[in-house]
């Protein structure tokens, strides 16, 4: 009997096992930034990695024993912030995708240059939304823009009038069922033409902080809810885990 109580004093501290496969989709809460991660199966596939802040623990408990790619969208730091500190609590990790545009910082180019390269070819359920643009462009026009499973966007940072040279590239945008606001919520980004032609559109979720840079931007607030389409913010929530 003793043992038996033993035990049950021990058990709420011992870190649970997960031993549901269903595939996730988590946007970490890390502040002002961003960090998206779909889980599937033995491997964790992450768009961008920054922020003010990280949930290492939590990160290392989904992520840790399994293969990490890492798409990352442009050089803010706010997007590959927390590449340096990879190596210390993640397993197999190699870069898919490299940020868009010319690096903005010779410190950030070595840091993303001592990580190694993926071998594989980037998995045919990830599809990157191409675009093209004149004249001069800033950081953020550079951010590369992905479609995940059919029905998760993730566009970085991109701008509005970048949007309007990939919104065309979608191939089946009725199928995208949540959508990772670019720019963390700006006004410069989630334009009314993206939110109306994502016609099946269940989510728009802002990793940001309100509090201190404003966004969401209540203008992409109102236009979500014109389209009533909910919205969650990290900021809110903490940690957005969704079985997908």
């Amino acid at each position: 009997m003793r043992k038996f109580l033993f035990f049950l004093v021990l058990w709420p501290q011992t870190p649970c096992i997960e031993f549901s496969y269903q595939e996730k989709l988590v946007v970490w809460n890390i502040g002002q930034g961003q960090w998206v991660t779909l889980i599937k199966n033995e491997n964790c596939f992450h768009f961008d990695a920054g922020g003010e802040k990280f949930p290492w623990r939590k990160i290392e408990f989904y992520c840790g024993s399994r293969n990490n790619y890492f798409f990352f969208s442009h050089w803010d730091f706010d997007h590959i912030g927390a590449a340096k500190n990879l190596f210390n609590h993640l397993g197999k990790i190699c870069i898919a995708a490299m940020p868009g545009g010319p690096a903005t910082s010779l410190s950030k180019s070595i840091m993303l240059d001592e990580l190694p390269k993926c071998a594989e070819k980037i998995p045919p359920e990830f599809v990157e939304l191409k675009w093209t643009l004149n004249g001069k462009l800033q950081s953020n026009d550079y951010s590369r823009v992905w479609v995940a499973e059919q029905k998760i966007l993730i566009p970085g940072d991109s701008t509005q009038k970048q949007e309007r040279s990939w919104l065309k590239k979608i191939a089946q945008p009725e199928k995208i069922k949540y959508l990772i606001l670019g720019h963390h919520g700006s006004r410069t980004s989630s334009a009314e033409a993206l939110i109306k032609n994502l016609k099946s559109l269940n989510l728009g979720i802002a990793s940001a902080r309100k509090k201190r840079y404003g966004h969401p931007h209540k203008e992409v607030v109102e236009r979500l809810k014109k389209h009533k389409i909910p919205m969650l913010s990290t900021e809110q929530w903490g940690n957005i885990m969704i079985e997908i």
